[in-house]
């Protein structure tokens, strides 16, 4: 649930130009932990690039409506927010082997 001062203010907000904060992410570190995974290879197939922009996320997040597209903008998430620290790949690999992970996904969307 959006908190009602950003929903009140979406406008202005994107005025400011926040969908095109780009972060640039190491492909090839994120491809060691989750290249061979669906998830990954969904992701790639959205951002074939080395970078992503809050914009990605926002389109992500509008299309996230089931559970595989769930774990697809967590993966998204995570690259936009770990970018080129190199442990965030190793992270959130363990965070997508737990086998809560998607129903947790389901209860916060």
């Amino acid at each position: 649930m959006i908190p009602h001062h950003l929903k009140n203010n979406t406008a202005t907000i994107r005025a400011i130009g926040v969908d095109a904060h780009r972060i640039p992410f190491n492909s090839a570190t994120w491809e060691r932990q989750l290249g061979k995974t669906a998830v990954w290879q969904q992701f790639r197939s959205q951002i074939p690039t080395d970078s992503i922009t809050r914009g990605d996320l926002f389109a992500m997040a509008r299309e996230a409506d089931a559970a595989e597209r769930l774990q697809v903008l967590f993966v998204a998430s995570m690259v936009w927010g770990y970018g080129e620290v190199g442990y965030g790949a190793w992270r959130s690999r363990a965070a997508l082997e737990a086998p809560q992970l998607g129903e947790q996904l389901e209860m916060l969307a």
